[in-house]
């Protein structure tokens, strides 16, 4: 896995907010390097500005074409304001049709804790189908 190291956020040093782990699995190889730049990006561009962001973190499993993204948000507000934000949807729109996507997420106490992407990324893979949000609704590997 290709991981790209905790981006801080405007809101970095928040103590308490909203986790929010996504799955995105790519329906073709010839997708996955167009979503990693996209979502870098995303990441360099607007990700200092974005309003309520703590931090985030990404990566790709090439194998298994999956890329994977933790972020941290000072609420679940803040999150919901992101997704519906001109920045996200010029990202996600390019592919649509060509990639499924899975979520979870939950509220924290601490967002400084050092094992936060592989608690993040158990909890998800460990997490009930049915807990997840997504159209696959089905478990990501």
């Amino acid at each position: 896995m290709l991981s790209f190291g905790w981006k801080n956020g405007p809101a970095a040093g928040a103590g308490r907010g909203f986790v929010s782990v996504t799955c995105s699995k790519v329906h073709s190889p010839l997708t996955l390097p167009s979503l990693s730049m996209t979502a870098w990006r995303l990441r360099q561009h607007h990700w200092p500005s974005t309003p309520g962001g703590v931090r985030v973190r990404s990566a790709v499993d090439l194998r298994r074409m999956r890329a994977w993204t933790v972020s941290l948000w000072t609420s679940e507000q803040a999150l919901r304001e992101f997704l519906r934000s001109p920045q996200h949807r010029a990202v996600v729109s390019p592919f649509v049709g060509k990639i499924s996507i899975e979520h979870l997420g939950w509220t924290t106490d601490r967002f400084d804790d050092p094992g936060m992407w592989r608690r993040a990324l158990h909890t998800f893979r460990t997490a009930p189908a049915e807990s997840l949000t997504g159209p696959a609704r089905r478990r990501a590997s």
